[in-house]
């Protein structure tokens, strides 16, 4: 074990179970197992809150000017915090940026989406500094590179694909089957995560109003829309539809996996990513995935989802849907085989390892 404690710059804590959260969660408990005992720092205020910006942009500078010199190296958890790389620094370099993804305008973003995307763009240029870089996936160091392009020596000693790891229940419960088993009077479709412009949601989801089906569907959504504007037309589509349908900001840990465990489809529309962790955890129970066929996806998935092309056309998931719901009992076993098979590729363990290996062991 390393002796040396690194120091772990987190997020406010109402985000620490999202995708960018759980991805430096999982590999803190990965890493406590193992035997390290990292420092850990959260921002004690909630995310969008005027204290949460104080804390993030004048606090932790100070305190990693004062105290970064005791810790072998400092995980910055994602991207928005390139800006302490030079506070990390000073002495010698420790920073370690973790970073999820390249930012992307869109013309359907809110005016916030739009500050924070100029924002990042303005910062990334810090994040050549850091010591190291580790990505989520092969497509966002790609995508990175694009920007910052990089010899290989450096590519392969300094930015470093770590994939999110998963803490997988030992047990399913109430796996839901049925879908396969027999027709069924209702078929639920389940997505879980935000709103905002590149996540399509709503795309999909009027895909699913269009669909010429016997059984009934159902559409449940489970997670904060973080855009209000897109809630609103969700919301209308949904009130305007024969679907039935729930929405929640928030289900606990037990609940989460209740709907992982009945749902018939899980939906991933997503446009950009830099992992895409929801698909995953679903696979895990062998769900069947439908996705947007962005690289990303296809990458950490292969040939265990059904994707759709020209993913923000509502006629795509339309002809898309339409043929999964009819698909025949063995095809559908065959894509549960394949999904829980590749899902088992990211535990928390097999992950670990490799980030001990790669990022934090120092170079002979």
């Amino acid at each position: 074990m390393n002796n040396n404690k690194n120091l772990w710059i987190l997020g406010p804590k109402d985000k620490k179970f999202s995708g960018i959260g759980l991805y430096s969660l999982n590999l803190l408990k990965g890493l406590s197992d193992k035997g390290y005992k990292d420092d850990i720092v959260y921002i004690p205020f909630k995310s969008r809150t005027i204290l949460r910006y104080l804390y993030q942009f004048i606090y932790l500078p100070f305190y990693l000017l004062l105290f970064s010199h005791r810790y072998q190296n400092v995980i910055l958890y994602e991207e928005a915090y390139s800006f302490l790389i030079p506070f990390c620094d000073l002495c010698r370099k420790k920073s370690i940026l973790i970073f999820h993804h390249v930012p992307e305008g869109n013309s359907g973003d809110s005016v916030i989406e739009k500050l924070k995307y100029i924002y990042m763009r303005m910062i990334l240029s810090l994040t050549t500094s850091a010591k190291k870089i580790a990505f989520p996936s092969e497509f966002s160091r790609a995508e990175y590179l694009k920007v910052f392009p990089m010899g290989r020596t450096t590519i392969k000693n300094r930015y470093i694909v770590i994939p999110n790891s998963f803490d997988f229940p030992a047990e399913i419960i109430n796996s839901n089957d049925q879908v396969i088993e027999n027709e069924k009077d209702t078929l639920s479709f389940l997505y879980v995560g935000s709103e905002e412009a590149r996540k399509n949601v709503n795309t999909a989801v009027e895909a699913l109003t269009k669909l010429d089906v016997k059984p009934k569907i159902k559409f449940t959504k489970i997670g904060k829309a973080i855009v209000t504007e897109n809630r609103k037309k969700l919301s209308s589509i949904l009130l305007n539809s024969s679907l039935d349908y729930q929405l929640f900001d928030f289900v606990n840990k037990k609940e989460l996996e209740q709907y992982l465990s009945t749902c018939d489809f899980f939906i991933m529309p997503s446009l950009h990513e830099g992992f895409g962790r929801t698909p995953i955890e679903a696979q895990h129970y062998g769900k069947l995935v439908i996705s947007s066929d962005i690289p990303v996806l296809r990458e950490i998935m292969g040939d265990s989802a059904i994707y759709v092309e020209q993913p923000n056309l509502v006629s795509s998931w339309v002809n898309v849907l339409q043929e999964v719901v009819q698909l025949d009992i063995e095809t559908l076993q065959i894509y549960k085989n394949k999904a829980k098979k590749n899902s088992a590729r990211y535990t928390i363990e097999n992950v670990t390892d490799k980030f001990i290996a790669n990022v934090l062991r120092e170079e002979e």
